[in-house]
């Protein structure tokens, strides 16, 4: 330690001890006669040997390397603009990757003390959900001793009623829900629990940014407004932060409302949500904050006892051995052991892709070689050792990684919400690198660096110039990198061209699939019955119709329902 602080102090005053040595050095010169000067030394040698002493030297001889360096980059600018780009593109595709997974399952949300929030999806021998009966989710709310609350979250379609009537999409939730979250709306105010909530309390909504902007243009007068929602007239009391997701990203960004569970009855007659154990007519998505010093996993063990006493309460629609799992509520995604497969695929590919630019780059970096041969022999010649020039020519190989590497941050800032907007995740993630990314693009330059570089380097300072196999390994690497990913990628055709010309056993080009919504329009159960029966016998009338069939899930539809058997 002693020897490390000395090193320290040495760095830290390194200017000061220049000076005092330089001075030393002139105070002993002055005071020999004229004839003992020529016996004094050499000055400069001195003065490394000193900075040696002071440990600090291979500094001085990286900075050297750093500006030899980038002096040789600067007369070579189609070289290094040339690997620089190739770099960028294979460091910044991986570096997207890393990116979009880091801010989906490791970057916490951006709401108060998200490490405390745990999420629950119920889970019975049949199988599992994502999803739990709001009644179960209060249950277990008001008998639990691990959690200081719940928060619900789900979604409805109703109809806007203004001059022309529309459909829009609205977030559910508890009253708790934006007050737990640390939200703070852009005008007005959130829901507020023990008051929006109480036994008539004024129906309320808080608007959606962009639903605020497509149809209020931006004014804040909107606030204390009243619209109408299936008919039904209810006060605006706020507008959310324009980047404002929720716990559910995915949804929060689609909702053009926001209203409260308690209330959904009085916009949508004859609603279950808030008594039926089904989770089929009462579906939400719960979170819950745990107490300090719980985990999720203790969380779950100590909500088994209120699992069970819940199923033998309702046998007839919640499963046998039906209870809730736990994980981590403070990340957008979550990672299951049968997601690791496909994530090891896909790292191999993103890997390939920057084996073929490391390839192609060390192939021009050996074409590049041989203008430098001289220089190199002329260096050797007047006493630079291989393993110096090897060193100078890593460092070269650094500044193109550390440049690429830059680059490839700059291009992966700008790819990832592109990349996740096109596959239509929500948009209003925060992409910006942060450390884990900043050190994953880095240390994906590091180890380019030593994969294009140091054959390269280690070639041009043989004393003879034999046929090197670096360029062979280089051709085979880049060539068996491209020859897979064309193989995956021709099979990722042929499953598309399967997928979109395989015969699904109906002439589904003479198919026309017709959803009236009446789950929009406040339809209760039998008034929705008798409208569909009502429909289907009219378009049985329409000339060219040859038959009509109601269905839930429509063949080739985008709505997936799954139900266990029950024994």
């Amino acid at each position: 330690m002693g020897e490390f602080l000395r090193r320290v102090y040495y760095l830290l005053n390194r200017n000061k001890l220049e000076r005092e040595l330089q001075n030393d050095i002139d105070f002993h010169r002055e005071m020999l006669s004229r004839e003992s000067r020529k016996d004094f030394g050499n000055a400069s040698l001195m003065r490394e040997r000193a900075r040696e002493a002071w440990g600090w030297s291979w500094l001085d001889r990286l900075a050297q390397d750093l500006r030899f360096g980038s002096r040789l980059l600067k007369k070579s600018p189609g070289l290094a603009f040339t690997a620089i780009t190739v770099l960028a593109l294979g460091i910044g595709v991986n570096v997207t990757a890393f990116n979009i997974i880091d801010v989906f399952f490791f970057k916490p949300l951006p709401v108060r003390d998200p490490h405390s929030l745990v999420r629950f999806t119920t889970q019975f021998p049949e199988g599992s959900s994502t999803e739990v009966a709001y009644p179960a989710a209060v249950f277990y709310a008001e008998h639990n001793q691990v959690l200081s609350t719940m928060i619900a979250q789900g979604w409805a379609t109703l109809t806007l009623n203004e001059k022309t009537s529309e459909s829009i999409r609205a977030g559910v939730v508890s009253s708790n829900y934006f007050t737990e979250l640390g939200a703070s709306p852009s005008y007005g105010r959130v829901f507020m629990p023990t008051n929006d909530d109480a036994a008539g309390a004024a129906p309320v909504v808080v608007l959606g940014y962009g639903f605020w902007q497509r149809h209020f243009g931006g004014d804040a007068s909107a606030v204390g407004r009243t619209i109408r929602l299936n008919q039904q007239p209810a006060i605006i009391i706020g507008v959310t932060a324009f980047n404002f997701g929720g716990l559910d990203p995915g949804d929060g960004e689609r909702n053009d409302v926001w209203l409260l569970l308690q209330q959904v009855p009085y916009f949508v007659p004859g609603s279950k949500v808030l008594t039926s154990f089904d989770d089929f007519d009462s579906r939400i998505h719960m979170w819950g904050r745990l107490k300090p010093g719980i985990t999720a996993k203790q969380a779950q063990v100590a909500l088994l006892p209120l699992a069970q006493e819940l199923v033998q309460q309702h046998p007839d629609v919640l499963h046998k051995g039906e209870h809730l799992a736990a994980y981590s509520g403070a990340y957008a995604g979550h990672l299951d052991a049968s997601d690791l497969p496909l994530f090891g695929l896909l790292i191999t590919l993103f890997l390939l892709i920057l084996a073929a630019a490391c390839g192609n780059l060390g192939s021009l970096l050996l074409g590049h070689a041989v203008t430098r041969q001289r220089e190199i022999s002329i260096r050797m010649s007047l006493g630079a050792t291989r393993a110096r020039i090897v060193r100078q020519l890593m460092t070269e190989n650094l500044l193109l990684a550390g440049a690429g590497s830059v680059v490839g941050l700059l291009l992966s800032w700008n790819l990832s919400r592109a990349v996740v907007s096109w596959l239509g995740s929500p948009g209003n993630f925060d992409f910006t690198p942060d450390w884990r990314t900043i050190v994953c693009g880095f240390a994906m330059g590091l180890v380019a660096c030593f994969l294009f570089g140091l054959p390269p380097a280690r070639q041009l300072t043989r004393q003879s110039h034999r046929a090197s196999r670096a360029r062979n390994i280089f051709m085979a690497t880049q060539v068996a990198a491209s020859c897979v990913l064309l193989v995956v990628s021709a099979l990722l055709v042929r499953a598309m061209e399967r997928a979109l010309t395989t015969d699904p056993g109906f002439d589904y080009k003479q198919t026309l699939v017709v959803d009236p919504a009446l789950y929009s329009h406040a339809y209760t159960a039998a008034a929705a019955a008798g409208y569909l029966q009502d429909l289907q016998t009219r378009i049985e009338q329409v000339p060219g119709i040859e038959a009509t069939a109601l269905a839930v899930c429509p063949p080739l539809g985008t709505r997936v329902m799954l139900h266990p058997v029950r024994g």
